[in-house]
């Protein structure tokens, strides 16, 4: 890529230098003061517009070729980026498939387990009740069973590629939202947030004359100077 074109800046570094030693050394304390302040704003306003002038041209040129190259690089990314998706797409069906599968094989295999030991559990009440213990094989049918051993089959690793579970939330009821944050649910306080855009707009389009419990509206004082 070729450097970027040298723009002359010394005329343009002296003048914004005086103005800003004239800008610090202003004080406005009378009418007067400030009518010359706002003619000041004039020659401020003017040396913007010659800055924007001089760098104009040169950032126009210099955006047009930012934007070819990013089109290119877009271009040539696209069809790789669509076979990556489509590849981790599918990789990603089978691997909740397999995970669906593992649970499944878990669940059978620890009902299998409570059965075996359900089915333990009576014949050995079944002996004790022959042998005349009727308390010790009461109290064998009133043992809780204890969980199954089943062993978690480990997740299949694969170099370079790690799985990850990624979870998000969808807004069902916001009004009911606002009501579990009105009661002091902290997960519910977690999700609001304050639109300030739009708490902004109704700042500007009322003055402040319509009340929000919770919201203070303010009033800021700018000034606008025109170009001479």
């Amino acid at each position: 890529m070729s450097a970027a074109p040298k723009i002359e800046t010394q005329v343009i570094e002296t003048k914004t230098s005086d103005v800003v030693t004239q800008a610090k050394a202003f004080e406005v304390a009378s009418q007067e003061e400030f009518d010359a302040a706002a003619e000041f704003l004039r020659i401020v306003k003017a040396l913007q517009d010659e800055v924007r002038e001089t760098f104009g041209e040169p950032k126009k040129k210099a955006h047009e070729a930012h934007r070819a190259v990013v089109a290119a690089e877009k271009k040539h990314l696209k069809p790789l980026l669509d076979a990556e998706q489509t590849v981790k797409g599918r990789m990603g069906d089978w691997h909740r498939a397999e995970q669906a599968r593992i649970a499944e094989a878990r669940r059978k295999a620890e009902a299998e387990a409570r059965k075996a030991e359900e089915e333990e559990r009576l014949r050995l009440a079944a002996e004790l009740e022959a042998e005349g213990d009727t308390e010790g094989a009461d109290q064998v049918l009133d043992e809780p069973l204890p969980p199954p051993p089943v062993e978690k089959a480990p997740a299949p690793k694969t170099e370079g590629i790690a799985v990850r579970t990624t979870w998000k939330a969808r807004l069902l009821d916001l009004q009911q939202v606002i009501a579990a944050a009105a009661e002091g649910n902290p997960g519910a306080r977690a999700v609001l947030q304050f639109n300030q855009t739009a708490a902004d707009a109704l700042a500007r389009g009322t003055k402040g004359e319509v009340p929000i419990p919770g919201v203070s509206f303010e009033s800021e004082t700018g000034i606008a100077a025109r170009r001479a």
